[in-house]
């Protein structure tokens, strides 16, 4: 059996999952060797290894997936570390009195709120991602700019792959943290998407984000696995 969905680009063609029959084993293995494939694609495309990824997620050391999206700049101190944080969080607190905002201006304060916050951050973080989660869902596209305060689209196109990149790690990374399984279905769809356009990644940051949210991402549906009795 195939993986359907890797076989058309669902950013332009986006694909109904509501109705979509489940094959059982024959599926999970097609969707498995999908995953796989892609991984070791990007595996060969950015300086990260699949077993040091997974090391960082089993020991649950998120903090470490900034270092290896950041070139493993391991110089930064602890106070530089947490004066970015506060820069971050500072953002974030007057985003709604912006008029029009870069959507990966968002995703990228978010990102360093998720990786290097801690768990009273995350209410804020979620709040955020609920809204976008419930943009993509309705409309299956991001747009590269929103109205700061009523989060509707303003300006900008929905191609920017940069966008979805940005949005599955965030997702991946609030499941593995709040175990809740809309962020992991969402995930599933974008990665999706992202698979059939693997080959228009074009910046090593998009690749290393890509990478470690399909590693990620495996490893938690192993886990849901598990806990349906399904492994």
């Amino acid at each position: 059996m195939n993986y359907e969905y890797h076989h058309k680009n669902t950013l332009e063609n986006p694909c109904n999952y509501m109705y979509t029959p489940f094959y059982g084993d024959s599926f999970l293995k097609s969707y498995f060797r999908n995953r796989e494939n892609s991984i070791a694609i990007l595996q060969d495309r950015t300086h990260l290894k699949t077993i040091q990824i997974v090391d960082i997620i089993k020991k649950e050391n998120i903090e470490a997936l900034f270092y290896l999206l950041n070139g493993n700049t391991k110089d930064k101190t602890r106070k530089t570390l947490s004066q970015l944080l506060k820069n971050s969080q500072e953002w974030l607190k007057i985003l709604e009195k912006k008029e029009r905002v870069n959507t990966l201006e968002i995703f990228e304060n978010l990102l360093i709120a998720i990786l290097l916050g801690n768990k009273k951050s995350h209410k804020n973080i979620c709040f955020y991602l609920n809204i976008f989660l419930k943009r993509y869902e309705l409309s299956k596209h991001l747009f590269t700019h929103y109205n700061g305060s009523t989060f509707k689209k303003s300006g900008g196109d929905y191609t920017l792959l940069s966008s979805y990149v940005y949005f599955s790690l965030l997702l991946s990374l609030a499941y593995f943290r709040l175990k809740n399984i809309k962020y992991l279905n969402t995930t599933l769809k974008i990665n999706d998407m992202l698979c059939s356009n693997l080959n228009n990644l074009q910046n090593h940051f998009d690749r290393s984000a890509f990478f470690i949210s399909l590693i990620l991402e495996i490893h938690l549906v192993k886990l849901l696995m598990v806990k349906k009795g399904l492994s």
